[in-house]
């Protein structure tokens, strides 16, 4: 006999995946194993909701980060929101 499917709330994840958590925190927050993320992350549904939430997350981190610089905060002007991976290789 099959497990139930576990319950996973998209408005919920949607908020977790828009603080930038990882699978892991994800995993716990919903009592599932991260194998469950994955798995279900290959439904487009899903997929879409997790990538869409990270991004808006990403902007905010920015926009704060820039706000941040902007009033003399020298330390966050030097931090990297994501690593610059088309700069990599660069001399």
């Amino acid at each position: 006999m099959a497990r139930p499917k576990a319950k996973i709330d998209l408005v919920e994840l949607e908020k977790l995946c828009g603080m930038q958590c990882t699978d892991e925190q994800i995993a716990a927050f919903f009592g599932v194993s991260t194998r469950t993320i994955e798995r279900r992350r290959l439904v487009a549904k899903f997929k879409e909701i997790m990538d869409n939430a990270k991004a808006k997350g990403r902007i905010s981190v920015r926009r704060a980060l820039f706000k941040s610089a902007a009033a003399g905060n020298i330390a966050a002007s030097d931090l990297p929101v994501e690593k610059p991976s088309r700069l990599q290789g660069r001399g």
